[in-house]
Parts: C-alpha cells; structure tokens; sequence
C-alpha cells in the first residue's frame, strides 16, 4: 500500500472537531495553520462551525471522498467511523483514542481487532490507534492532536522522526530549532507500523537522517527491507531500542540463547546494517541533529583532532577519548610545525591540543590552527570543546565565527563543537554553525559516545556485509534437542570438522570400540542438555577397565541427576587434541531470525560474555569482524608468544554454521557448538561438543 494519502493528503476531513482544549482542539487549530492548498474539512454531529471553519454532519455527507480521515473521537465509536469512511471511498485514516490492545483487556483487543479487520476489507491505511498523529514539514502539513511549537513551518526539513511513543515523539518539536522533516506517532501499529513509515522515509530524498524510537516490531521482512535500502544509500539511521531485559532468554537451553536476548539481536541487527545506536534521548536528538548538519561529510578517517582552548578541556577530551575507544592520533611533524605558528610560545603543539585563551577572539589563528588540523592525514574529524550558553557571549561568538570562516578558507573535513556542561544552547549560534556544516554535540562525555558512532558508521561499507530482507521465521510452539551425536553430525554435513566418536549402549559395548585411547566418555540423552553439570562427562579416560567404570558411574549419575531423562547410552570419543576454546552458536529470535555468536568458548562462555553476534547469513569479512571484535583476539593472534591460530578455519566454520541457520530459519530454535577447539595457524578446528535445538 502507498502511503501518499496519509503522509502527503491532499484533503483531510477531522471527526471530532472541537473548541473545547484537547485534540479535537489541537488538531483542527494545527489543520488550520497548514498549508493554504489542503482542502480541510471538519465533522461535528451538532455543532455548525469550529473556528470559524463549516462542519459537516457525517462523512458520509463530505462533498469529496477525502484522502485522508482524523478520528479524534472516543474508542467506542471507531470501529463504526472507520466503516463509513471505508464505504465512501477513504484510503487513509488517523486513529487517536486510546483504550485498544494496549490496555490488555479483553474489549480493548476486540476493538484493535475490528479496527485491522475494518482496513484490511477496504484496503485502507491507518495509523494508530493510542497515537497523536503526525506532521510533514516538507509540505507544512500538521495533524498533530496537541500543543506544537510556532516555528514548525519555519525549521528545515532533513529529520524523519518515527517514534512508538507520542510523548517523546513530541521531545523533537519540543527542542528548538529541531530539523524535523516528518513527526511520525505510530501508536500501537494496529496496522501501518514504525517499519512502514521507516521504509518512506528512506526513500524520501528531502530527508537526510533518520531519528527513531523503538520499542519492538511488527513487520520484520519491511524492517529489514528499509535498513538495507538505507544502508545502500548511505542515509543514516539513528536508533533508541528500549527494552533491555534479559528475560527472554532466560529459558534458554543453550550457553547461547543464554547470552541472546532480544535487546542483544537489535543490537547486531543494527550492527549489520549501519544503523548507528543512541543511548539515551539525548544522544538520539544530538546524533540526528548533527549528521543533518554536516549533510555526508562524514569523518574522512578514524583519527579525531581536538582541540580546546583550557587545559581542563584538555585533559576531559582526552580521558573521554580514551573511554569510548576514539583514536586520537599523533600529529604529523609539519602539523606541529604549522600549529606553532598559531598558538602562544608557551603552548605545546599536540593531540589533544590545548591552544590556551590567547586564541580568544583571534580569527586568523583559530583558523590556522583548524586548517592545520585538517591538512593532517592522520586526522578524520576535529572537534572544539565550547560551551555555547543561550546568552553567548562575544568570545563565544567569536570563536563560532572563526569556525564557519575557516569553513570557506578550505577546512574540508567534518567540525564539531561539543560542551563541557548541558546547558541551553544559544539557537542564533546554533543555526549559524548548522548553516555552515557544523554540528553541536552535547556535553562531554555523552558527545565523544556520539563521535564513536560517527567513526564507526564513517568506515561502515555496505558491500562488505551479507543485507537479507528475510520474512520473520515460523517457529513452532515446542522444541526437541538432538543428541550430541545427532548434532555432531549436522556439523559434519556443513564442513564442520567434529572427532570420531562410537555409541555404547551397554558396557559390553566398550571393547569393540575401535577407537584408540585415551577417550571422552559422555551421556547421550536427549533430555541432559548440559552434562557436564549432571556429572555425565568423563576425560582422558586411558584404558578400558577405567572406561568402563566412568560408563558405570555416568550412567548412575544421569539417573541421579535427572530421573525420568530418556537414555540412549554413552558416547565413546576421541579426545580431540587441546587448543583455544571458543564457541560458536546460534540463537533463532522469533522476530529477527537466526543470529550467530562467536565468543570465548568452554567454561569461560557465560563467565566473561566475551561474544560478537550479527544476524545469520554471515560472509568471511563479517566472521572476521566478529573475532577481531572480541577481547578474546590477542589469543587468537598469538598471545605473549603463542602460536597464532587458524582464524580462517575458524571463520569458515562461522560462516557455515550461519549459512545452515538461515537455511533452516523455520526450525532451528538454538544451536552450541562448545567448545570448538582452535588449533595453531593451518592445523584448523574441532568442535568437541555441539547441541542443537529444533521446533516442532
């Protein structure tokens, strides 16, 4: 379905207008501050004017089939006013009441229900319900069911804002000066959702950045559809996911699902595709705001040039440098050569650099210093630490001034201020720096988390990662796990190399077993998922005698442990050769699909949580990327004189393992490989041990 109608109407009809304060109000006077070409009409079962505007008794009676019908009425009569606008022909529709499925309650799903039944018969587009509307600056349209900032027609239009929530929707009008392109309130999403209005607005070339707020979603193969779209057209996405409790996995049966959740597969999600991560409102509104400003002049490398005129800015910058990982590069000689020149004889030439108060008020040194700074190879991105108060004064003004000069005497890469304290900005001087490319960031140390994003999303590269657009996966109620053996041999068939192994399903079994000692003795139940902790693995057992006493005692030990457990017998292994324990696995998110892990692997799994996951399929660069992001690298690289390991091997059975999630996305629930041992540079891997879960 088009949404033209609903973000671009070119005709509104309001059923419910009202001179009483309240929606009915907010939403008829915001219609009437519009644009002069939308036709606007207003529906009152009594009255006969609203504001000066005629109203009409019904829809019905509208002399035109509108695109567009606002319901700012009670819930009780929605699921009727949605029919009449059906049967005249209405494509779109505004849902503000509250009380549907949100409420939890039996009447108020009914109603959400009639209310998506109602749509899908007419083929109609509906925001909400629970939702305030929306507007689009573009064409200085505001349906808005409340009180809007008086400039709103006045800000530039390079935001989209989609948000689940109405309240902190209306947090980026609330903010002065806030590029807000499109105000979207999605409500609960009965039937267009945040990936809906997501979609349009990658599309839409008036927008620059992208600012949303998410609680969860609703239509994962359009979620994925707009992320891959933007990705590829290099706009960037701002997201705040909320909602990070580990609860979901916490009946997880796998180390794997363990360390999921779903919170941690936004968050790979997000990873995947560019999508650059806020913490907070704050550095959702400085973010967008920013990237807006500077308009794709991205950092032009990972290296950061601050510079400061106090040392305690100084020495700020450089513990936050330092505490989100930003690299703060050391100053080419003809850098510091050229610095010299412009800053006071008892200043340092330096990164970060302090170029003292002497500078205050000195144009032409401020931008020598900052052309300096921007001639340097190793510099991507400079940033000013400048606190910039509603009352700015001169010096602050004139600092600002010397930075939007030296943006026309050939400073090329990207300039931000950031603040020492959150305070009011000043917004002439916002305005000014936001005209000339600058962007504002706030206070410190919230603004260099923002620089770490900025980097990151700088050197993202879409053509380096596998972007699918896969449908949500069709999991079944319950779940079954495979046997070790069952398992081992799934990894088998994708490539993963496992050890041989024999079952033994009594003692006897033992002495025909033709694999050479020592062995690994372990439980095969497909109801003991961890058998270690029941007692049920035996190590390094050295001849038959002591095998067949571990059979005895892991036996007794199941039954001990978990009566009732089926018991197929024991699995006699070879002991697969000692190397670097890692683990690799698979969580299936109901939503999001099969996401892999790669981490430290053993008894350490859960202990350090050192683990990277992205979305299933992964190519070899992702893989790669996985195990570079981990603490765990030094290892792998050959720790303190230790052989390197065979990372490639590593990263393949990464990428095969991922291939096989995607592949079997309706079926697979988790997936262990724990631990997969890691052996010295071209020797390859071994997975000691797998579990895999299935639905059915």
């Amino acid at each position: 379905m088009g949404l033209e109608g609903l973000m671009r109407p070119r005709s509104i009809a309001l059923v419910g207008a009202s001179e009483k304060k309240g929606f009915g109000y907010w939403t008829a006077y915001n219609l009437l501050q519009s644009k002069d070409q939308l036709r606007i009409y207003f529906i009152h079962p009594t009255r006969e004017r609203v504001l000066g505007q005629p109203c009409y008794r019904s829809i019905s009676q509208l002399p035109e089939v509108v695109d567009c019908v606002i319901l700012a009425t009670r819930r009780d009569t929605v699921p009727a006013l949605l029919e009449e606008a059906g049967e005249k022909g209405v494509g779109s529709a505004m849902v503000y009441a509250s009380g549907f499925a949100e409420e939890y309650t039996e009447l108020g799903r009914a109603l959400e229900e009639q209310v998506k039944d109602i749509a899908a018969r007419y083929g109609m587009n509906v925001l909400g319900p629970n939702c305030m509307g929306m507007i689009n600056n573009v064409d200085r349209i505001n349906t808005l069911g409340l009180e809007t900032a008086k400039d709103c027609f006045q800000r530039k239009p390079y935001v989209g804002v989609v948000a689940q929530s109405g309240a902190l929707a209306n947090i980026f009008m609330k903010r002065a000066g806030y590029p807000v392109g499109y105000q979207i309130t999605a409500g609960n999403s009965a039937v267009l959702a945040v990936e809906d209005f997501l979609e349009y607005m990658v599309e839409d070339e008036t927008i620059r950045v992208i600012a949303m707020y998410l609680e969860g979603i609703k239509k994962p193969e359009v979620f994925y559809r707009a992320l891959k779209k933007a990705a590829l057209a290099r706009k960037p996405i701002v997201a705040l996911k909320v909602g990070r409790s580990a609860l979901g996995a916490a009946s997880a049966s796998s180390h794997t699902g363990n360390l999921a959740g779903s919170h941690r597969a936004f968050e790979a999600v997000f990873e995947k595709y560019g999508v650059l991560q806020a913490d907070t409102m704050e550095q959702l509104l400085s973010l967008s705001q920013a990237l807006a400003a500077i308009h794709g002049n991205l950092p032009h490398g990972s290296g950061l040039a601050s510079c400061n005129l106090s040392g305690g800015a100084n020495i700020l910058s450089a513990d936050c440098a330092e505490q989100y990982g930003l690299e703060l590069p050391r100053l080419q000689p003809e850098t510091l050569a050229a610095l010299a020149r412009y800053i006071p004889s008892y200043a340092t030439p330096a990164n970060p650099l302090d170029a003292t108060t002497d500078l205050f008020g000195q144009t032409d040194r401020i931008v020598g210093v900052l052309k300096a700074l921007d001639a340097d190879p190793g510099v991507g991105a400079i940033t000013i630490t400048q606190d910039i108060a509603a009352q700015a004064t001169e010096i602050v003004r004139g600092m600002v001034e010397a930075v939007v000069e030296s943006r026309g005497r050939g400073v090329r890469k990207p300039v931000f201020f950031n603040c020492i304290t959150e305070m009011d900005r000043s917004l002439e001087v916002r305005a000014l720096l936001e005209e000339n490319g600058v962007g504002l960031l706030p206070s410190m140390p919230e603004a260099y988390q923002c620089l770490r994003s900025l980097m990151d999303y700088a050197v993202y590269d879409p053509a380096g990662h596998e972007l699918e657009t896969p449908p949500a996966p069709a999991l079944g109620e319950g779940s079954t796990a495979l046997s070790e053996s069952e398992s081992k041999r799934v990894l088998r068939s994708c490539g993963v190399p496992v050890p041989r192994e024999r079952l033994a399903v009594d003692e006897d079994d033992l002495a025909g077993i033709d694999i050479p000692f020592p062995w690994a003795m372990k439980i095969q139940s497909p109801d003991i998922l961890h058998k270690t902790d029941l007692g049920c693995v035996r190590l390094k057992v050295p001849d038959l005698e002591l095998a067949r006493t571990a059979f005895r005692e892991i036996l007794a030990n199941a039954r001990a442990g978990m009566p009732g457990a089926r018991i197929e017998g024991v699995v006699v292994q070879e002991m697969a050769k000692p190397g670097l324990e890692f683990i690799v696995g698979v969580s299936n998110d109901p939503q999001l699909g099969p996401m892999v892990l790669a981490g430290m692997g053993g008894v350490f799994t859960e202990l350090f949580q050192d683990a990277a996951m992205l979305p299933a399929p992964v190519n070899r660069e992702e893989a790669l990327s996985m195990l570079r992001s981990l603490k765990a690298w030094k290892l792998l690289q050959g720790y303190r004189g230790g052989a390197a390991a065979d990372v490639t091997a590593l990263a393949e059975s990464i990428v095969n393992i991922s291939r096989y999630a995607h592949e079997n996305r309706d079926s697979l629930r988790e997936m262990d490989v724990n631990p997969i041992f890691v052996y010295p540079e071209g020797e390859g891997v071994c997975a000691a041990d797998a579990l895999i879960v299935r639905t059915v």
